[in-house]
């Protein structure tokens, strides 16, 4: 190659080497906005939890879903709402928590409270849709509900239940249940 070649511009461009060598960083910084491009769109998708990314679950979680309710809790569900439909909207699985608001002024009470209380969950709960607050809560006794403990809970729930005015109706879970039954439990007449 020449002085005078050097010197020129075209005669450089139209060198073998020196193209490949244009082509190659050229398909460096290409690749390399690419790889940029991946890794900010997976970035974007990942899941925050507790301050952390996660970008996907370890190998040794799995996920299932599970049934919410029994059979004789769908049916009575199922009963509830033919029951209740126009008056009242009806949940299930509630937990104690969301349906009431607890103020305990002396710290051993709270603890005492809380200890009563901690983990249950009101099987239905008839919510009134204009106060957006529970009317009736209705618990499916359980074979455990004879256990000591669970009838010093079930008095202590009695008791804030009725500082609440939230009525409370107790079902037996194996019991036969018929819309009328149902509706006489609950107090609810063809005028309410």
């Amino acid at each position: 190659m020449s002085l005078e070649c050097l010197m020129n511009l075209p005669c450089w461009l139209t060198f073998p080497v020196l193209h490949a060598l244009v082509l190659a960083v050229g398909g460096v910084v290409a690749l390399g906005v690419v790889v940029w491009l991946l890794v900010r769109r997976k970035r974007s998708r990942a899941v925050s939890a507790h301050g952390m990314r996660v970008e996907r679950l370890p190998e040794t979680v799995t996920a299932e879903a599970r049934e919410l309710m029994d059979e004789s809790d769908v049916t009575l569900l199922n009963l509830l709402m033919l029951v209740a439909r126009d008056r009242f909207l009806v949940l299930a699985k509630v937990p104690l928590t969301r349906l009431l608001r607890l103020r305990v002024r002396d710290d051993f009470d709270a603890q005492i409270v809380a200890k009563a209380i901690r983990g249950i969950t009101v099987d239905f709960v008839l919510l009134h849709p204009g106060t957006r607050r529970a009317a009736r809560a209705v618990f499916v006794e359980r074979p455990e509900a004879r256990s000591s403990l669970w009838r010093e809970r079930r008095l202590w729930l009695d008791m804030l239940f009725h500082e609440a005015e939230i009525e409370v109706i107790r079902l037996d879970r194996d019991g036969r249940y018929n819309v009328e039954h149902i509706a006489d439990l609950l107090g609810i007449t063809d005028d309410e």
